[in-house]
C-alpha cells in the first residue's frame, strides 16, 4: 500500500479519538490541528511532484 493509505489512516483515526473524546465533538482546536496537518500534507505532496 503507498503513502497516502498510511497517512490518511493516521489522519483518520486521530479524527475517531478526537471525536470520542472528553466533549465527544471537535472544538476549534482541534479542527485547526487536522486542518493544519492536512495541509501540510498537500504542501509536501505539492513540493514533491515538482521534484
Amino acid at each position: 500500500m503507498g503513502r497516502d493509505f498510511w497517512v490518511m489512516l493516521g489522519l483518520s483515526l486521530l479524527l475517531v479519538v478526537m471525536a470520542l473524546g472528553k466533549s465527544k465533538s471537535i472544538n476549534r482546536i482541534e479542527g485547526g490541528i487536522l486542518f493544519v496537518l492536512f495541509l501540510g500534507y498537500q504542501v509536501y505532496l505539492f513540493a514533491n511532484m515538482a521534484a
